[in-house]
């Protein structure tokens, strides 16, 4: 996704959720890595990166709340 043409965030709540938004996607990206790559390497170590980005994700919506 071209970030060129995107509003940015302005306001500091709006900062947060695009933070999270963005943990969001890259646990997703991560996730989809770790289930259609084809060396086992790569799928554990997607697999990981992805609970780490779950984890932040999930602080992150706890501190919004």
């Amino acid at each position: 996704m071209s970030t060129r043409y995107r509003r940015r965030p302005e306001t500091p709540d709006e900062i947060r959720a695009e933070h999270v938004d963005f943990w969001t996607r890259a646990a997703e990206r991560y996730e989809r890595t770790a289930q259609y790559a084809r060396m086992p390497g790569m799928k554990i170590w997607a697999a990981a990166q992805a609970r780490h980005a779950r984890a932040v994700e999930t602080k992150r919506k706890r501190e919004q709340a």
